[in-house]
């Protein structure tokens, strides 16, 4: 319990030091572009911390900390999934209207991340969850059409029975 309590206190100190980084967040972003030529690892630490704290479910202190990454590190190679992983802390809180425009943006905003897939499938949930059967089904169907023999295929695909039996 004492490690837990010490990881839990390491991981609030990170969030609040992102936050205090982000009220500052003009003189930060002028030492981060000084500082770094590569923005391949910017970001890596604060991105785990916030990660770790969706994991443990503490899904609004992991939400501030996914927002304040993703307003310091703009350029970072981790910002798409930054950006999945706040949607998914509105998911996991059933705010399924606020996840489901997180999940579209990331469409839009990074159409090449690796996190399409899950990020279609996702909206394709809300849409369930918001009782919009018909707009849920379309984006599952398109799921399975795209990609095939894949888990994300597959979770649509047992989505699709759970409508298809609640519309019965």
């Amino acid at each position: 319990f004492e490690k837990i309590s010490s990881k839990v206190k390491k991981l609030e100190s990170k969030v609040t030091s992102l936050q205090s980084a982000l009220a500052d967040k003009k003189e930060t972003d002028k030492r981060i572009v000084n500082q770094s030529n590569s923005t391949s690892q910017l970001g890596r630490e604060d991105y785990q911390a916030a990660f770790e704290l969706l994991k443990e479910g503490k899904y609004e202190t992991a939400r501030n900390s996914f927002i304040s990454f993703i307003e310091l590190y703009e350029d970072s190679e981790f910002i798409d999934d930054a950006k999945y992983w706040l949607a998914e802390t509105y998911y996991a809180q059933r705010a399924y209207e606020k996840a489901l425009e997180e999940f579209e943006s990331i469409r839009i905003q990074f159409p090449d991340s690796g996190k399409i897939p899950e990020t279609i499938l996702k909206s394709g949930f809300c849409y369930f969850e918001l009782g919009d059967f018909e707009q849920a089904k379309k984006i599952l169907n398109l799921v399975t059409y795209q990609y095939p023999n894949t888990s994300v295929s597959r979770l649509a695909v047992q989505k699709l029975k759970t409508i298809n039996s609640t519309a019965q």
